[in-house]
């Protein structure tokens, strides 16, 4: 509504000086009107959550605890408005936002499907729908000023090498999936997402893998 409102008060005032013979004021008008809607559009900003990842717990389908394992991930957020126009308008929230994550390096290259942290975990959704699911992730809306995580890889205790992290590692009982293993060494890591109502944004990252899962980084 706010969009609105200020689009017709800018064909207003540019009309009005059309009316009296100038034409650099509506060209003006019709420049700012441009940059604000610009402005409100989603802006995207990508980090990583802890260069050295955290402790998570290993959740069986019953709910219990098997053991921890150590995981990095991505604080995926959505730029508030400048506060000089704050006051007119908050920026656009971005919707149904999603993430891949493309690792190449160590000979070692694959891309794979983000998974948003705060979605259905795969053994809580319906048997019907788990493939889908696996193949399309749900996406997330990020509203102004909010971050949202997402999943990157996992390392288990006594493990030399790490497991890039997504939907699929629910259908493997060890949630280690082969085709996502990263041996020890450097890699690039490239973290792209893309907002349904706004532009797409990719950030690159270093991995380094170490047997050492508390040497293992990204950054």
């Amino acid at each position: 509504m706010k969009r609105i409102i200020i689009i017709i008060v800018v064909v207003a005032i540019g009309g009005y000086f059309a009316y009296k013979g100038t034409i650099w004021p509506p060209l003006l008008a019709v420049v700012m009107t441009h940059l604000f809607i610009k402005f409100k559009m989603p802006q995207i900003e990508i980090i990583p959550e802890k260069k050295e990842g955290g402790i998570f717990s290993k959740i069986d389908s019953k709910g219990e605890i098997q053991g921890e394992f150590r995981a990095w991930r991505f604080l995926i957020s959505n730029r508030k408005m400048p506060v000089w126009l704050e006051w007119l308008a908050q920026r656009d929230t971005a919707m149904s936002c999603t993430a891949k994550i493309e690792f190449s390096g160590s000979e070692k290259d694959f891309i794979m499907q983000g998974r948003w942290a705060n979605s259905p975990q795969i053994p809580q959704i319906g048997k019907e729908d788990r493939v889908v699911r696996t193949l399309y992730p749900d996406p997330i809306n990020i509203r102004s000023g909010q971050k949202e995580t997402l999943d990157c890889i996992a390392q288990f205790p006594d493990d030399k090498i790490a497991y890039g992290w997504n939907n699929l590692v629910y259908f493997i009982d060890d949630w280690k999936v082969p085709a996502y293993s990263l041996k020890e060494g450097q890699y690039k890591v490239v973290v792209t997402a893309t907002p349904l109502n706004g532009k797409e944004v990719s950030k690159e990252f270093r991995l380094t893998v170490d047997s050492d899962s508390l040497k293992t980084t990204i950054e």
